[in-house]
């Protein structure tokens, strides 16, 4: 508890008046000698008891009066995040006044007497030292006549969109901060932070120009999705820790939802925790809330989800967008509609949605065009919060589907080979026969190729296919393993079905990277007249489950299997005895799938309704790792895979490496990107870039990235002529000029070169020896060597420009390596749609199925529907982070300019006082006229019978 007044405290000198009445009245008494006084001694006693707690009353009543005059006059006020509660500190000063006072009232007992006055006199005490330590606290942490930096962190998230008044919250927040800089103490620095999913830090170092502050301000907008408040506070403290001045201070304006704090998330708030620790002093956080409304009209578009991962132009997909009602009040939709292709789709069946309820919409629609779509779902309501009405869907519509059937018994007739009919189930000849007749072509997804089992043992790569299928091989060498394992740990998908002639011992030993490979250990056949169960269907059989005929067949022999599965094994459809027919694990990034019977005429499967649908389902399984995910969620940074290592097609790459030029001699800020063939460079006392005169001569560094490709095995040795200073990576490992390292010809290893220029001549080359050269003939390293890509996402790439949500372009890359294809962006993504433009000529095929028409590659970034759900933080969620944070909320404006400027604030408490003081003086008169009247008389008699002489 503080005091606004405190001087007005000198007024509690006037509970002294009282307790000078009090000595002032006490009368000398008089001795009457009486011989009766025997026999009333125990009487008078009584009476004199009596007196005495009157006189106490009547003095405690005018001692608190006067106190809580002088206390109100002062007008003490309580912060939020007070160490000591006013509720101990006021009670402990009015009994300590009281204490004092009664003294007076027990001059005929000392020992009473002392014990009054000295415990009043320590409870005075007691609670004036905890009002200097609270005023010296926030002192000190305020840091009040000194300078400081302030972090404002607004809140960017979606709710804020709510409009009042013709005005958003969002709105009312950029309006306070600027009030905020501009009556802040002269000196102060301020740092802007735009918070939401990720933080958004318009200038990581704290500036103290006003004008260069407000002038960003006015092009601050809300970056929606959910305010991340342990991230945004652990981006604030590494603001902070760039700035010069001791005292630290965060200030948060928000709306005060309760989404986004993960209180639960301990860990979370530990890190926040130790990025506060860092600094020297810890930062004050002021809380600002803007009022939430408490009742709300919403409807809210909460996902879209396609019923199949792999989607194409051959048959209908059925879309489902689903409406939740997350305010406080019952609302019917006027309209619900998907927008797809250009072309608007509106629901049916809208019915009311009461608060908490949601209602999910089927949508059927059959794509036209194979490529990138961005699907629009909208609810139309006329709701309080217009940011949720409508969310966006990135979907990418595969043109073809690569099947690759291997026959393991090439030389049986055709009806009896394993994979007749699931190649006639997948129409392998289809496109074949309607060129050959000249009829229109129908764009049918999967395309087939069945090929003998001695042709695809003599296959360098399996990579183009999103999915495999061995029909019946009997053995493949361990090298024809190995890469068929490769390709499914890239993201492909492998359908082993093995037939009584496969060799079990060897695909039972079959590993990769020390796992078994598939998903069972194959024991041995046996004849089988059990069929198959639809209760048992799961995953992509569930559609199956009713209304199949696929319980009818009864494979005539079986598998059996060993009993101990990996726990990553799913067995997704059994035979009535609940033998496994169907099983699918994991290797990698990819799918095995492996039944247990030939999907031949003995597994009574080929002659159902169902076999054909039932083999689609299970490619689609299959592939599913090949349809990419053009939608993400926010994140700091961004490597988002287009094409799957098992069906990119090698790319022509730029020779070179990627430079990164920075202005700057702290590889810092955004460079310049561009390819260079070689690293051969004289630029005397000239700029690298002549023609940018932003680009300086001198105090400039660069960074080249990429792969190094050895032409042939051998040690190389690895030097550079440099002015000034340089240093190499390669595959990882730091370099020092002219040493050497074993590389294996034709395996590309990462190289990560840096170069610092400081004042006068520049220059830098890089040079080899190969083994296979003459002694000391070294040459520069040449342009075939370099690939301006890099495995992993730390290396460049061909250079692409992304457009964000709100216009603002910046660079990006396209990497590869086993992974695949993918897109790897450095700065944070927030909310909305991406189009990623300017791709490479020789890329725009192989990137087919995610571009759009426009030659774009557009994704979306994700917003959680919770974000609607308009709940305020309570002080008890608040308590839960004394651990880490302490949090002082702040109701007006003026409390965070008096925090700034390094005033305290809070809620005043003198009304209280008031009230209760005017009481105590009410109480006063009356309990005073009601002694009067009960003494009878003003003389007080001695009735300790000192006097007597018995």
């Amino acid at each position: 508890m503080q005091f606004i007044n405190i001087w007005m405290l000198l007024g509690l000198l006037a509970v002294a008046i009282p307790i000078i009445i009090q000595l002032l009245n006490r009368k000398n008494v008089r001795r009457i000698p009486w011989g009766a006084w025997l026999f009333l001694d125990k009487t008078m006693k009584k009476r004199k008891k009596k007196v005495l707690l009157e006189d106490i009353l009547l003095l405690a009543c005018r001692c608190l009066a006067l106190g809580l005059l002088a206390l109100a006059f002062a007008r003490p006020f309580v912060r939020p995040d007070s160490p000591v509660p006013w509720m101990i500190t006021l009670p402990l000063l009015l009994v300590g006044i009281v204490g004092v006072g009664i003294s007076f009232c027990l001059w005929r007992y000392p020992k009473a007497r002392k014990i009054s006055l000295w415990t009043g006199a320590g409870l005075l005490a007691l609670a004036l030292i905890t009002i200097i330590f609270e005023r010296q606290l926030n002192l000190k942490r305020f840091g009040s006549g000194a300078t400081k930096d302030v972090v404002l962190l607004i809140d960017g998230s979606a709710s804020m969109s709510i409009t009042t008044d013709g005005k958003s919250n969002f709105e009312r927040a950029v309006e306070e901060v600027k009030k905020y800089i501009e009556q802040a103490p002269r000196n102060t620095s301020f740092s802007i932070i735009v918070g939401g999913p990720v933080p958004q830090v318009l200038n990581p170092v704290p500036l103290a120009d006003k004008r260069l502050l407000l002038s960003t301000l006015d092009h601050v907008h809300p970056v929606n999705g959910t305010l991340q408040i342990a991230g945004n506070l652990t981006a604030a403290a590494v603001t902070l820790a760039t700035g010069h001045n001791a005292v630290k201070q965060i200030v948060i304006v928000g709306d005060g939802q309760a989404v986004g704090w993960a209180f639960e998330d301990t860990e979370r708030w530990k890190n926040v925790r130790r990025a506060f620790d860092s600094l020297k002093i810890n930062p004050i956080i002021t809380w600002r809330t803007l009022p939430l409304p408490t009742s709300i009209r919403n409807l809210a578009v909460a996902s879209i989800r396609p019923h199949r991962t792999v989607i194409g132009t051959d048959r209908e997909v059925e879309i489902d967008v689903t409406v939740a009602n997350t305010g406080t009040e019952a609302v019917t939709p006027e309209g619900v509609s998907l927008m797809v292709e250009g072309q608007k789709i509106d629901a049916k069946n809208l019915h009311q949605l009461e608060p908490g309820e949601r209602q999910v919409f089927t949508f059927r629609y059959q794509f036209r065009k194979s490529g990138g779509h961005v699907l629009t779902a909208r609810v139309k309501a006329n709701d309080d919060l217009s940011a949720d009405d409508s969310i966006n869907y990135a979907l990418p519509i595969l043109g073809t589907l690569k099947v690759l059937i291997v026959e393991g018994n090439p030389g049986a007739p055709f009806v009896n080979r394993s994979s007749t009919y699931v190649g006639l189930a997948l129409n392998p000849q289809i496109q074949k026969k309607i060129r050959e007749s000249g009829l229109e072509a129908k764009n049918y997804l999967i395309e087939t190729q069945v090929e003998d089992v001695t042709v695809a043992a003599q296959r360098k790569s399996f990579s183009g296919y999103a999915a495999i299928v061995l029909a019946g091989v009997r053995r493949f060498s361990n090298e024809t393993l190995e890469k068929l394992a490769h390709i499914v740990s890239a993201g492909g998908g492998l359908f082993f079905m093995p037939s009584p002639m496969t060799d079990l011992a060897l695909f039972r030993d079959w590993q990769y990277a020390g796992k078994p490979v598939l998903p069972a250990s194959p024991l041995k056949w046996n004849k089988n007249i059990v069929p198959l169960s639809s209760d048992s269907f799961q995953g992509f059989l569930t559609r199956f489950q009713s209304g199949s005929d696929l319980s009818q067949a009864t494979p005539q022999q079986i598998l059996v299997l060993n009993d101990e599965f990996p726990p990553e094994t799913t067995v997704f459809a059994r035979l009535t005895d609940e033998t496994p027919f169907l099983l699918s694990g994991k290797c990698g990034q990819g799918t095995i799938i492996m039944s247990t019977a030939l999907f031949d005429p003995l597994s009574g499967l080929v002659s159902l309704r169902s076999f054909l649908p039932m083999v689609h389902e299970l490619i689609y399984n299959l592939a599913s790792p090949v349809a990419i995910s053009l939608n993400q969620s926010p994140s700091d940074s961004l490597s988002m895979t287009l094409i799957s290592g098992a069906t990119a097609q090698a790319a022509s790459a730029g020779k070179g490496l990627i430079g990164y030029y920075y202005k700057n001699a702290e590889w810092k800020g955004t460079p310049i990107l561009r390819l260079d063939p070689v690293i051969n460079f004289d630029w005397a006392w000239k700029s690298p870039f002549p023609d940018d005169k932003t680009f300086p001569i001198d105090n400039y560094t660069i960074q080249w990235k990429g792969l190094l490709t050895p032409p042939v095995d051998g040690v190389y040795t690895i030097g550079w002529d440099v002015d000034d200073r340089a240093a190499v990576q390669i595959s990882g490992r730091e370099m020092k000029n002219w040493t050497k390292i074993r590389l294996k010809g034709g395996m590309p290893v990462p190289i990560h070169v840096s170069y610092f220029e400081g004042t006068g001549v520049s220059r830098m080359r890089l040079r080899w020896h190969r083994p296979d050269a003459e002694p000391k003939a070294f040459e520069i390293i040449p342009s075939s060597a370099l690939t301006g890509r890099a495995v992993g996402s730390s290396g460049g790439g061909d250079l692409v420009d992304v457009k964000d949500p709100h216009g603002d372009m910046f660079p990006a890359e396209l990497c590869q390596d086993e992974r695949g294809l993918y897109l790897h962006i450095t700065r944070s993504i927030t909310p909305g749609i991406y189009e990623v433009a300017n791709i490479p000529s020789s890329l725009k095929e192989t990137l087919a199925n995610v571009m759009t028409d426009e030659n774009l590659i557009r994704f979306t970034v994700s917003v959680d529907v919770e974000e609607s759900t308009l709940t305020a933080v309570t002080r008890m969620e608040l308590s839960k982070l004394n651990a880490s944070i302490q949090v002082t909320q702040a109701l007006k404006e003026e409390d965070v300019i008096k925090a700034i400027s390094g005033q305290s604030f809070g809620q005043e408490v003198w009304r209280i006082l008031a009230i209760i003081a005017f009481l105590f003086l009410v109480a006063e008169p009356a309990l005073a006229r009601w002694i009067a009247i009960n003494r009878k008389t003003g003389d007080m008699l001695d009735t300790e019978g000192s006097w007597i002489r018995m």
